[in-house]
């Protein structure tokens, strides 16, 4: 029986087109190598191409990249080298590297966090904006009417305030 140091690299390679267990032992000899961090970081950029290239459902290909990602861990700093690299990479395969990339996008907001973030901060700002429109124009709002407009939507704050510059009454913006 053939250990994992039995097999040489360009076997694995060529095996690795068609069997994603040659593309875990490719993995678990480059994340047992002894190496710098920017090699290692080369070394799973590598094997992250070849996923690329090969003709894997996109499911394999995002479960081999979660432990791709798992098994060779670099510094964030190298990390973020690497997600930019990869994201040329991306647009020419349409495929999206996620695992430690996907990690820290959500750690700094990007991608669908930011898209929720933008969301909601601009939610937040609709409120406050109406909230001082009617203390300008009404008066200090009754707690009622403040709680109202932080529970509302975003649509209907857009609406109120469209509502305010026509409003005679807090009863008349809200009804």
């Amino acid at each position: 029986m053939r250990g994992l140091r039995d097999w040489r690299e360009e076997e694995l390679i060529a095996l690795a087109a068609t069997n994603p267990f040659a593309v875990v032992a490719l993995a678990q000899r480059a994340a047992h190598r002894r190496s710098s961090n920017p090699a290692r970081k080369a070394r799973k950029r590598e094997i992250i191409e070849r996923l690329y290239r090969y003709q894997y459902a996109r499911e394999d290909v995002l479960q081999l990249l979660r432990f791709i990602d798992w098994l060779i861990r670099l510094p964030r700093a190298l990390e973020l080298e690497l997600r930019d690299e990869l994201r040329a990479l991306e647009e020419e395969t349409s495929m999206a590297y996620v695992t430690s990339i996907e990690r820290l996008a959500r750690e700094e907001g990007w991608e669908e966090g930011r898209e929720e973030g933008r969301e909601e901060g601009e939610k937040h700002g609709e409120a406050k904006a109406l909230l001082r429109l009617v203390q300008v124009k009404f008066g200090p709002p009754e707690p009622a009417v403040a709680a109202r407009i932080a529970a509302a939507e975003s649509a209907q704050v857009e609406r109120w305030l469209e509502r305010i510059l026509t409003a005679n009454s807090p009863d008349e913006l809200f009804g």
